[in-house]
């Protein structure tokens, strides 16, 4: 088997599932802290583990099985980033990159068209408020939450962004409700420790163990 066929970004949902046979106790735990996870009771999930430990593979099977949740699927919509996202340098082009994963995964010519004319957009501002007023819009009209699957927040908001960016993430994530992040780690990172950084106090954090 091939490295392509060895990366879960490559597998079908079926073949995912197939493949998805160990570590079944983690995925249960992340999805019972989003079915706890309310407009009114609303927190955002770190899931910590050293590379090489299945972290991306567990990301997409989440995403699987909310979209397959009865339930789940009716309050959530996954948005799953890919593994890495190193043209992310700002606030604004983190929520394009969000726009861009729910044209991709909708298959939608409109949404699509709105993150084509934004990618033109040159002011930073515009770009982030019209991104994030476009996410709003579609979570009203289909009547759900987004969730946002996105990896290596360590590399994201510890080196790719800088501190102001991060806090305007954080601004929209503890403003809009329409918002959950579910990010994967290598560790702790700057971003978060200490009580005047950006994403303190913002996670749920969850410890990948290695296999025995």
């Amino acid at each position: 088997m091939g490295p392509m066929m060895n990366n879960p970004a490559f597998l079908s949902d079926a073949e995912l599932a197939r493949a998805f046979v160990v570590r079944h106790v983690d995925l249960e735990l992340l999805l019972e802290t989003i079915r706890e996870n309310t407009e009114d009771n609303r927190w955002h999930v770190l899931l910590e583990g050293q590379r090489g430990m299945g972290k991306t593979t567990l990301m997409r099977r989440l995403a699987l099985a909310v979209r397959g949740d009865a339930e789940l699927s009716r309050l959530w919509y996954p948005v799953v980033f890919s593994e890495e996202s190193y043209e992310v340098l700002s606030a604004g082009e983190f929520w394009l990159k969000a726009l861009f994963h729910l044209a991709v995964q909708t298959q939608e010519a409109r949404w699509q068209a709105v993150h084509d004319q934004l990618l033109a957009e040159p002011d930073e501002e515009r770009l982030r408020r019209a991104a994030v007023a476009k996410l709003v819009e579609f979570a009203h009209e289909w009547g759900v939450r987004i969730m946002l699957v996105a990896e290596n927040l360590d590399m994201l908001f510890g080196q790719q962004l800088d501190e102001d960016a991060a806090w305007q993430v954080r601004q929209v994530l503890d403003e809009q409700p329409e918002f959950t992040l579910v990010g994967t780690a290598m560790g702790r990172f700057g971003a978060i420790d200490g009580p005047k950084k950006p994403f303190s106090q913002l996670f749920e954090f969850q410890q990948l163990e290695p296999l025995d």
